[in-house]
């Protein structure tokens, strides 16, 4: 972690905590861990990868109604899908809302928060690691979980489209 991180990070957790249920923050903080367990196993920024698994879910836990406010503001297309699948707009929501309250600015971190419910045409690394660390975090207990685990700390690409299949 570069200089000055610390502060930032425990910025986000102490407010990402505040807004979630102790449920779904235990889930981000294994998000997180497994995410940075992934992201130096296949050399990738761990702070990024961090940063974007502590507000991966930020905005979960908002009411519907300003979920869907803040995604309309995020810039990310939801129009054709909102209504149908309004437990999606969380990434969106999160990514705008990490922009808006936290200032975050670095691109590559809000899309892996807009787009980690629904996956996007070209992932970056921290889309793809947010991806596989959300969906194998070390709570997730339902059958073939380890075997997914191994397969994306073995081979990142391999072991999401394992995920995704």
């Amino acid at each position: 972690m570069r200089a000055g991180q610390t502060g930032i990070f425990d910025s986000i957790t102490r407010h990402v905590a505040g807004m979630l249920d102790a449920h779904r923050f235990s889930h981000t903080l294994g998000v997180t861990q497994l995410a940075v367990s992934l992201a130096v196993r296949h050399r990738h920024d761990a702070a990024k990868c961090a940063q974007a698994a502590l507000l991966h879910d930020a905005a979960k836990c908002l009411p519907r109604e300003q979920q869907a406010a803040l995604a309309a503001r995020s810039g990310y297309p939801v129009d054709g899908w909102a209504e149908t699948y309004p437990s999606l707009l969380h990434g969106p929501a999160a990514a705008q809302w990490a922009r808006e309250s936290l200032g975050v600015t670095d691109p590559e971190v809000l899309d892996a928060v807009a787009y980690h419910p629904t996956g996007c045409g070209r992932p970056s690394p921290v889309l793809e690691i947010l991806m596989a660390a959300d969906y194998c975090e070390p709570l997730r207990d339902f059958p073939g979980v380890d075997g997914l685990r191994r397969g994306v700390m073995d081979d990142l690409r391999r072991g999401l489209v394992a995920i995704l299949a």
